[in-house]
């Protein structure tokens, strides 16, 4: 009888290394076929590990847990948010009421809480569910401050929170949120110039993004005057700061020339730094264009239009953000050049990219789609 019992333990004792081996090699195989842009063998890897994970422990368990939450990640990278927000939204729910049952916001069950409300609220967003978004991510701030989480991760949730109210239209919402994460950069970042030039410049691109001009500029502003003050000449961060400040000011009345010197002193500053290939250079590239097309000097607009496409390819992936607005801006040039053909060929690859990493209904995306409307429109019309 004894005997019996002990083989009885020691089989499922086999099985359950079994189980977590196995889970182990699927684990590895989708890693390396996420690394590798392969979605689909990514996923159908961590749905496996899941499933050998389940065979040896409990659905609370952190494993369990764990492996959900790589299975979310992997749905959300290939733009399956209904999958996605399935599994993520359980395992913040369970990782938050661990956290707090077990007083852990600081320990594992708290930083599982983080990551699955960063990434829930995210595929959230993707599948244009903007106020449940919003709900995320101001409660994964409130969680966050609880557990003392480092300032750059609570920053990143400002930035989505915020992001979220402007795509809900909700300004002055955003705008106290932005408030709070300007008056957090500054407190703690006292004696950090160089952070704090780094930190408000994301909130800075995030205006840039939503195009509340007017609102960014003193932002953008500010940033400048703390690089110059700060920093040696030709430091990076001063290019950052010209940079981000010309593209802001670009879209403001009054300060096109503006916009231009900033945008030439960045230029000046990652040419001499970094060489006349340096990534830094494409939105630079990408603003110069726009900034021509308002002069109407189109042929101008059009070779640094062809330098940032240039540049977005040699730098990032064919379906990154980067190459989907080089090509939206490079389509603008054609359209005021009178050739739609052109800018249709582009457009339809900035949609595809633009609706993949931003969402069918993101503003971005519904203005690509309709002035690729347009220029087929233009197109069959001999424009």
């Amino acid at each position: 009888m004894r005997l019996s019992v002990f083989c009885t333990l020691l089989i499922a004792l086999l099985l359950s290394v079994r189980g977590e081996l196995a889970a182990q090699s699927f684990r590895e195989k989708a890693l390396e076929a996420a690394k590798a842009g392969d979605s689909a063998t990514a996923i159908d890897n961590y749905e496996k590990a899941l499933n050998s994970t389940l065979k040896v422990f409990k659905e609370d368990h952190v494993e369990v847990i764990t492996a959900r939450l790589e299975l979310g990640e992997a749905y959300r990278a290939a733009g399956r948010w209904t999958d996605a927000i399935g599994q993520l939204d359980y395992v913040w729910q369970r990782a938050r009421f661990d956290a707090e049952q077990n007083k852990r916001w600081d320990g594992e069950e708290g930083h599982l809480a983080y990551a699955a409300g960063e990434k829930l609220g995210r595929s959230l967003q993707g599948a244009a569910r903007y106020p449940e978004a919003a709900t995320v991510f101001a409660t994964a701030i409130s969680d966050g401050e609880k557990g003392g989480r480092e300032v750059t991760q609570l920053l990143t949730l400002d930035a989505l929170l915020a992001d979220t109210l402007l795509l809900l239209d909700r300004v002055q919402d955003a705008e106290k949120g932005l408030a709070r994460a300007r008056e957090r950069i500054m407190s703690s970042q006292a004696d950090r110039p160089e952070a704090q030039v780094r930190m408000l410049s994301t909130l800075v691109t995030l205006y840039h993004h939503h195009r509340q001009y007017a609102l960014g500029l003193p932002v953008a502003q500010q940033v400048v005057d703390i690089a110059n003050k700060n920093l040696e000449p030709y430091n990076e961060l001063i290019g950052l700061a010209f940079s981000n400040h010309g593209a802001i000011a670009l879209h403001v009345d009054g300060q096109l020339n503006e916009a231009i010197n900033s945008l030439q002193a960045a230029e000046q500053i990652y040419v001499k730094k970094l060489g006349a290939d340096a990534r830094e250079l494409t939105n630079i590239q990408v603003n110069l264009s726009q900034a021509e097309a308002l002069k109407k000097n189109d042929k101008e607009a059009e070779r640094h239009g062809l330098e940032a496409l240039r540049l977005a390819r040699l730098h990032s992936a064919p379906d990154s953000l980067d190459v989907a607005l080089s090509l939206h801006n490079l389509a603008n040039c054609y359209m005021t050049l009178k050739q739609p053909g052109k800018a249709g060929d582009l457009l339809e690859n900035a949609l595809s990219i633009m609706e993949k990493n931003l969402g069918h209904d993101h503003p971005q995306t519904v203005e690509a789609r309709k002035m690729l409307e347009a220029a087929k429109k233009a197109a069959s019309e001999g424009v």
